[in-house]
């Protein structure tokens, strides 16, 4: 909690008082989240080393639980909606938190590389700021070069994408499917909407690579590289997102 305190306004959280339990179902859990009382499960009950009873499943379960309710704290208690993309920026934040807490890497992610390339306050700066419908052009508020020239790992952005992708389609959210496209050029929408109708079966994406770099008519490009269709049977495919109003929407 110091250690998220120096970077995220706690100026509203008490201080957290911790109840070491006999009989729980998980390592840790909230008997109070708003009072921040914690349940922990004693590591005595089990075989434990004595010097390092509080292990790496220990860490990781009430980071986890802290994160969320320093978020929850410096974002106003506000929630995030769907499918904006404030909801992954809210998510990424809260599992960077998490790792940081207890310092796991957490570089090759984007929240992660904005704490690493533009400082852990930039991400506090970030959630400080977003509302409930943001898009990721909000980064922009927080990183000094230009989003598209940012040192930024946007790779799991573009497999939650992806995937939000494939959720509209299956529900037939036709408008905020579109959205996530740049419809500027014809091609591009005829295959989009080629594949809204498909309605294929969802897919696990994995980004594996990106590059950044500028359409044929100039505009910032990122290309990725993804795998698809499962470990044993990974297919990559090369997508591209045309940066449009600070937002990368697809455009293959």
């Amino acid at each position: 909690m110091r250690r998220a305190c120096i970077v995220f306004d706690c100026s509203d959280l008490p201080a957290v008082i911790v109840d070491v339990t006999l009989d729980s179902d998980t390592a840790a859990v909230w008997r109070d989240e708003r009072n921040l009382r914690l349940e922990v499960l004693s590591p005595y009950l089990d075989i434990a080393r004595a010097d390092t009873p509080f292990d790496s499943g220990y860490q990781l379960r009430t980071s986890q639980l802290l994160a969320e309710r320093i978020v929850k704290a410096h974002s106003n208690y506000q929630a995030a909606a769907y499918p904006h993309d404030a909801l992954f920026l809210r998510q990424a934040a809260t599992d960077w938190l998490a790792a940081w807490l207890i310092r796991i890497d957490h570089s090759e992610t984007l929240l992660g590389s904005l704490a690493e390339n533009y400082g852990a306050d930039a991400v506090a700066r970030l959630l400080a700021n977003l509302s409930a419908t943001d898009s990721m052009a909000v980064l922009q508020g927080v990183v000094s070069d230009p989003l598209a020239q940012a040192d930024l790992d946007w790779r799991d952005f573009i497999e939650w994408r992806l995937e939000l992708e494939s959720e509209l389609i299956a529900a037939r959210a036709e408008e905020a499917w579109l959205r996530l496209y740049d419809t500027s050029d014809d091609g591009v929408r005829r295959a989009a909407y080629a594949r809204f109708n498909q309605n294929a079966p969802p897919q696990a994406y994995k980004v594996i690579d990106q590059r950044i770099s500028s359409s044929d008519a100039g505009i910032p490009q990122l290309r990725v590289i993804t795998e698809a269709g499962g470990v044993s049977q990974a297919q990559e495919e090369v997508l591209l997102f045309n940066m449009v109003n600070g937002v990368w929407k697809r455009s293959s």
